[in-house]
């Protein structure tokens, strides 16, 4: 009987433990290597990068043009952006500017998080991914 207990505990426990991941840790400075948004390609240009820097709950960045910042809800492999906010300058060429509605779109559009083994953060929605690299310097 108490070989029967002492299994059962220890099936609740591994089954405890499972059920609650630990986030992942998304922290640090981001620029977007590629991306899409409604399957198009979001259109990067190399004049005008995309970058994110989350610190604990925080994110911010700037959007091709525009800087943005919200907070961010991440428990386990959800990822949900929260009250955002961006600037609203406009910037030339237009490119820069359909860049960015994409990428806001996109990240509108999030639901789940990734890191993967070659240490890229993959961001994932019912119509987007963001794929990011860690941004040196």
């Amino acid at each position: 009987m108490r070989t029967v207990i002492a299994l059962m505990t220890l099936i609740a426990l591994v089954a405890a433990a499972c059920g609650s991941a630990p986030a992942v840790s998304v922290e640090g400075t981001w620029q977007l290597e590629s991306g899409t948004f409604g399957g198009a390609p979001i259109p990067l240009l190399p004049t005008h990068p995309v970058t994110m820097t989350v610190d604990g709950p925080e994110i911010s960045g700037v959007a091709a043009c525009n800087e943005y910042r919200g907070r961010i809800d991440v428990s386990g492999d959800a990822f949900v952006v929260e009250e955002w906010t961006a600037t609203a300058m406009g910037c030339l060429p237009p490119e820069v500017m359909d860049t960015e509605t994409a990428f806001l779109s996109a990240l509108d559009d999030v639901t789940t998080v990734e890191v993967t083994g070659d240490g890229r953060l993959v961001l994932r929605g019912p119509d987007s991914e963001l794929v990011f690299r860690t941004r040196q310097g």
